[in-house]
């Protein structure tokens, strides 16, 4: 029944589900802060008009230090340009996720008046707090301190692509796996002091509401946190917890909060991973962890290939190791709330650099064949007349890779107003030239010739760089011209 409800509501999500067609005009007007997020290079802030529509506010570091010094809740003036991009390639998967998140367009001020903000709200007093514990860190750490306690995403665009290339994209992301650490962490800290397990619930239930709260109520965070309260109040019910069912009703659940977030890579690989994991993570008793990792992998490799266009082949391994240091150094942060271990926290951190650096990533496109080859091969351990093939089934499954692999790169013509990129497939030859230097624009350049399948050439030619910054573009002949010569 719970399966047949998810299905209706996961079909009319996607036949309602529309982008807003393009537009562009010049505005002046009053917005409500709805959420405000601090990122490496500005703001983004969720906010709305006085026609009730849900727009993304993007500010520089200037316009949102200033925001920030006079709080988060009120209204702000601004005076600029709103704007629905127009789909191309290069960007229909920020498109979907712009569409998926609810918002109609995208503002860019260029004067921005704080003088009707009320104050500051407890979420932007509680960051504040968390970054003046931040200080006593060191610089590469601080970032991830913060944005693990608040949602802030201070870190560097640098530093993401050094996790999305190894395939551990994913702790950064606050979803169901740190909510859990969370929830663990709220249970062994009340098993200290009692051993009901309805007290242990509700203070693993009430650590996890917490936390979202704090962080802003990322949807992410927020289904699994569903998903925690739905247990813990299925146990005071006297009703037996099913996952497969509970897993069902929080995604119904979420799709009726969140109809958009269907078509967002958030939700493809929580769901499809979480269904995976509950269908298939008991087919083994021993070995469990790393078969766990195994089966991450290949349950997500259809989703990272239609948003992504890349995926690091050694993924299982690098999680299997990555995902012990980064809940310890998670545990971490939680006891320098407390008491300063910076040293520690820091040397955890040096740790998970160096499991990062373990990648082998290859360009990958969705692939009908090779999805249906891995849930095939995954169902074979299901059925009891081909039990006995389990192993074989698993064993084949890097053999899926294969549809997936992208190996006809296409010609590139990119530009705006930062940079220039071109590929040529007759020469082989990437031409990158800066515009505007920034040190993350070789980040979304390298991206864009991985989604396109474009992993070696055989000549890089960068113009106004100071130095190369391509990690998985390899090249025979590297040109770098220094900036400003």
């Amino acid at each position: 029944m719970a399966a047949a409800i998810f299905a209706v509501v996961a079909a009319w999500c996607l036949v309602d589900f529309t982008i807003p067609e393009p537009y562009s005009q010049s505005v002046e007007t009053h917005l409500s802060i709805e959420r405000l997020d601090w990122r490496y290079f500005g703001g983004r802030i969720a906010v709305r008009d006085k026609n009730d529509r849900r727009l993304l506010l993007h500010l520089t570091n200037e316009q949102m230090t200033t925001l920030l010094r006079a709080g988060d809740q009120g209204e702000v003036l601004i005076r600029g340009s709103v704007y629905f991009p127009r789909q191309r390639e290069h960007n229909k998967g920020y498109i979907t996720w712009l569409a998926s998140q609810g918002y109609e367009g995208i503002v860019n001020p260029y004067y921005l008046d704080v003088s009707e903000i009320t104050g500051a709200s407890a979420r932007l007093r509680y960051t504040l707090w968390i970054r003046e514990r931040a200080q006593q860190l060191d610089p590469d750490v601080a970032p991830l301190f913060v944005s693990m306690f608040t949602g802030f995403r201070e870190y560097s665009p640098q530093y993401h692509a050094s996790y999305a290339y190894a395939g551990t994209a994913h702790l950064l992301a606050i979803s169901g796996l740190h909510i859990g650490f969370i929830f663990l962490l709220a249970w062994m800290v009340t098993g200290l002091f009692t051993r009901r397990t309805g007290i242990r619930l509700l203070a693993g239930a009430a650590a996890v509401t917490l936390h979202t709260a704090m962080v802003g109520f990322p949807i992410p965070a927020t289904r699994a946190t569903i998903f925690t309260l739905i247990y813990t109040a299925g146990y005071f019910l006297g009703r037996r917890g099913d996952a497969l069912q509970t897993f069902l009703l929080t995604a119904t659940l979420s799709l009726l909060i969140w109809p958009g977030s269907i078509m967002g890579a958030s939700f493809q690989f929580s769901y499809l991973v979480t269904g995976s994991l509950i269908l298939f993570a008991g087919l083994f008793s021993r070995w469990q962890y790393p078969w766990v990792c195994y089966l991450c992998f290949f349950s997500s490799l259809p989703v990272a290939a239609w948003h992504f266009g890349y995926v690091n082949l050694l993924g299982a391994l690098v999680n299997l190791a990555a995902i012990p240091v980064f809940s310890a150094m998670l545990y971490s942060f939680f006891l320098h709330l407390v008491i300063p271990v910076a040293g520690l926290i820091e040397g955890l951190h040096w740790l998970m650099e160096k499991v990062n650096s373990i990648h082998l990533v290859l360009a990958v496109h969705w692939s009908w064949l090779g999805t249906a080859g891995i849930f095939i091969l995954l169902s074979i351990g299901l059925w009891r007349r081909l039990q006995q093939y389990r192993w074989a089934g698993l064993l084949l499954l890097p053999l899926t890779l294969a549809p997936f692999a992208n190996i006809e790169p296409q010609a590139i013509e990119f530009e705006n107003r930062h940079y220039r990129l071109e590929y040529s497939p007759q020469e082989d030859s990437v031409m990158m030239k800066h515009k505007q230097y920034q040190p993350h624009n070789e980040v979304y350049a390298q991206r864009l010739l991985l989604q396109n399948g474009i992993s070696r050439v055989q000549t890089l030619v960068v113009y106004n760089a100071p130095e190369r910054g391509f990690r998985h573009i390899h090249s025979a002949k590297t040109l770098v011209e220094p900036f400003g010569d």
